[in-house]
């Protein structure tokens, strides 16, 4: 049964009465004018709800299809009455306190009627110092909006059969059933920009409702609050920056009012002359076309030669109009990190069940603070890009989803690496927001877009489109080979690939029998994929958590001696070492829309699977030889789960130790493992000298599975230090006593006698506290031979913590 309740979809970006500072102006109150057009609830429309095509037989000659909606279509013969408009299953009511004045005929379930037809009139008493056009509007299912006969706004314009199959193109019949197919009908304000197509005095406007299919029960329209203001208007949106063909390019998109708005200003901020642009400034070529949204206009432009680590501005003009301007920074050349995440799927949450509202507010505010995440915490503060892996938006066709999905400061400055989902592929309005490198237009292609790539720091990114279930693994395999060819001559680090619908998971999608027949995609693309090489497999789709074991094909390895066990022996590896397969990783929605609940079935290729219904986002960092990934709570950034895949040795990451140093096979060991890091970037320190703050973080992370840490305070530990939680655990646990009443000390040195002390506790925290800690130490191998009150180097301290974690091991 379809059932109804309000979508709250868009809220205007400047509020009524709110005060709104422009550049370059002074500050004003806007609107300062509205003229109220006399449109709402009760307004009287002609409607027509009886199956026929207003404008007439569309196979005779002089056929003009929105003809109806023109100011002198006779609609004498129409129905006349006041709204809100609808039905279900021929009543009045929807449920949810939504009741209909007027029963609209032919929506009972069978046979529906695809297409109901309204027109009405409206004063304008003057256009002068207006802006545009603004009106509320609930409608089910779809809706396009004319003023005067002209086409003014577009509500869920895509094309669907009578069984509800998408049919990927915008509404072009009276007779064709179109929208998008939701149990709940859709609350939106919509803005008209040209108002040219308005005139003084008297107005027609016309819309015209499609039903979704054919078995539909309910239909509802209903018009508010038309008016005129004379608000700003924001010229530029969904301004993004796609990944290049390479690191030295970025690929631009944005949206705009005007269509010469469309001239892109590039140049090093360190060019900026008192902070404008030189006269000489690299203006970029860009081609420009009508977007979906009929009020704007899509622009693409790609920039070249971006150096490493270069701070760059940039601006957007053209015909009088100018942008802000805007930061962008390039990642550094070599080692490189990145956030990675999933299903933002903006529109998804089912809000309040018990009211009745379906509103994607909630999406959009958890999308908020994700990117809020990424901009500000120091997990992140070094990230390249960020890669998304599909269904940014829940309808692939809706310009509002995509509004709150592309319109924050965020991806003004971060290039944004975009997978097609299910959700995005039934329009080309993905194709409108992302400009895309490389993409085929032979293999997987939908309306969407195809496969793509991208090389960043000889690293490469396949981007494969399997959002459609009839998509062919051997297409795939051949755009994979195309890639190969074409990039030959390029000595790889790492191959990864990035698709949306997973082959390895466990909740809604674990069985989905076009993917785990024994005929299906993921039988078919794994062998490709060990073929070609790939390393790494990034994937979205199930709102779920799943980290597989290394693949040999489609067989899970579940043991072996490159495995590290950071966690303990009973719980998943935390890294390996050269491995001979595929890692899968899963990601959880970075918005916590739609929420899937691990099944109750065994997942023999699962290591790590994770539900807490709480958004994620994973950091990727990138070397020679360590692919790294952290994957964070956005609630608390807390860690959900982390994996290593280190070529060769861990300690060849850092820079300042040699495979001679006596203590290199020591810091290979404890960065396998995760218990140790480097000081800064690619350097350890080794000679350094260890402090109290590091020897609690090592002990902390040997530990795993964070301990109870008692939530101590010290008045000289930051919050969000990375020894904050570790120095709480060690001295609630007495294992490292503080030095004074809520001191802690953590950048004291330590010594030999302090540390051995730390360690006999860690290993035997229950023994008699009087034995001495550095006989014990000594007997059980555990030393470094210095003095007791001498202080220990880094190299010491991990010396000592790897001998450690052998005994603590073999105990275990």
């Amino acid at each position: 049964m379809k059932m109804k309740r309000a979508l709250t979809l868009f809220i205007s970006m400047v509020m009524l009465f709110s005060a709104v500072a422009t550049t370059g102006f002074a500050e004003k109150i806007y609107p300062e004018k509205v003229y109220q057009l006399g449109i709402d609830s009760n307004t009287v429309w002609k409607y027509l709800d009886d199956n026929t095509d207003p404008a007439g037989d569309s196979s005779s000659a002089g056929y003009e299809r929105t003809s109806w909606a023109a100011p002198d279509f006779d609609d004498s013969r129409w129905k006349t009455a006041n709204g809100p408009f609808g039905a279900k299953k021929g009543g009045a009511d929807l449920g949810y306190g939504y009741v209909a004045d007027t029963v609209l005929l032919g929506c009972e379930g069978t046979n529906c009627i695809p297409t109901y037809f309204f027109r009405t009139e409206f004063e304008v008493p003057t256009l002068s110092g207006m802006t545009k056009l603004v009106g509320d509007i609930q409608y089910d299912d779809g809706a396009i909006i004319y003023i005067n006969g002209k086409k003014a706004a577009t509500l869920d314009d895509t094309a669907v059969t009578p069984e509800k199959k998408a049919l990927c193109h915008p509404i072009d019949s009276n007779t064709v059933h179109g929208g998008s197919n939701y149990r709940y009908f859709t609350q939106i304000t919509f803005e008209v920009y040209d108002l040219s197509i308005l005139k003084q005095g008297k107005n027609t406007i016309a819309v015209e409702l499609h039903n979704g299919n054919a078995t539909s029960d309910n239909i509802w329209f209903n018009m508010t609050n038309l008016r005129l203001v004379d608000e700003p208007i924001e010229h530029v949106t969904n301004l993004c920056i796609s990944m290049g063909d390479d690191e030295s390019k970025a690929n631009f998109t944005w949206h705009s009012t005007k269509k010469d708005a469309n001239t892109l200003s590039f140049v090093k901020k360190s060019e900026l002359i008192d902070g404008a642009m030189p006269e000489n400034v690299q203006k970029i070529s860009t081609t420009t076309i009508m977007s979906n949204d009929i009020n704007k206009y899509c622009n693409k432009a790609t920039v070249t030669g971006l150096e490493p680590d270069t701070e760059y501005v940039y601006m957007i003009s053209g015909n009088g109009f100018q942008s802000n301007q805007y930061t962008f920074k390039t990642g550094a050349k070599g080692n490189f990190n990145f956030a990675c995440l999933a299903d933002a799927q903006i529109g998804a949450s089912f809000g309040d069940a018990s009211s009745g509202v379906f509103n994607k507010d909630t999406d959009t505010e958890e999308w908020k603070r994700t990117l809020y995440r990424l901009d500000n915490e120091e997990q992140f503060s070094d990230i390249s890009f960020v890669f998304s892996l599909g269904d940014q938006v829940n309808k692939a066709w809706n310009e509002d989803e995509y509004d709150r999905f592309l319109d924050h400061d965020f991806f003004k400055k971060y290039r944004v690496a975009t997978v097609i989902g299910n959700h995005d592929t039934n329009s080309n309005a993905y194709s409108q927001h992302f400009n895309i490198a490389n993409e085929s237009s032979q293999y997987g292609v939908t309306v969407a877009g195809g496969d793509s790539y991208f090389v960043y720091n000889d690293v490469l990114f396949i981007v494969l489109n399997n959002a459609n279930e009839l998509e062919s693994a051997d297409e795939h395999k051949a755009f994979m080979e195309q890639v190969m060819e074409e990039t030959k001559n390029i000595n790889f680090k790492w191959k990864i690939v990035a698709m949306h619908e997973s082959v390895y998971t466990v909740s809604n999608h674990a069985n989905d029998s076009h993917i785990i027949a024994p005929e299906g995609f993921r039988n078919n693309i794994a062998p490709i994929f060990e073929e070609m090489g790939i390393d790494v497999v990034l994937q979205g789709h199930d709102h779920v958590y799943c980290r597989t074991y290394i693949m040999d094909g489609i067989e899970p390895i579940t043991e072996s001696e490159n495995y590290f066990y950071g966690k303990g022996r009973d719980k998943a590896p935390t890294a390996v070492s050269n491995p001979d397969g595929i890692l899968y990783l899963t990601l959880n929605s970075a918005t916590k829309a739609k929420s899937y609940k691990i099944k109750d079935q065994d997942f023999p290729f699962a290591a790590v699977k994770n539900q807490e219904h709480i958004p994620n986002v994973s950091k990727i960092e990138i070397t020679d030889g360590k692919f790294s990934v952290v994957t964070y709570r956005t609630t608390d950034m807390t860690v959900v789960d982390e994996f290593t895949i280190y070529r060769d040795s861990a300690a060849k990451a850092f820079k300042d130790i040699d495979e001679n140093d006596w203590f290199y096979n020591d810091v290979d060991l404890m960065g396998k493992n995760g218990i140790i890091s480097g000081v800064s970037g690619d350097r350890f320190e080794p000679y350094t000298p260890a402090t109290r703050g590091m020897t609690a973080a090592v002990l902390y992370r040997m530990k795993g599975s964070q301990p109870e840490t008692g939530n101590l305070d010290f008045a000289d530990i930051p919050v969000d230090s990375y020894f904050s939680k570790a120095a709480s655990w060690a001295v609630y646990s007495g294992i490292m006593p503080g030095t004074d009443n809520y001191i802690f000390a953590p950048e004291q040195n330590i010594t030999y006698k302090q540390f051995a002390n730390a360690l006999y506790h860690y290993a035997a925290p229950k023994n008699n506290p009087e034995t001495d800690a550095i006989k014990w130490c000594e007997d059980n191998g555990v030393d470094c031979g210095v003095n007791d009150d001498e202080e220990i180097s880094r190299a010491q301290m991990v010396s000592m913590i790897s001998k450690l974690k052998k005994i603590v091991d073999t105990v275990q």
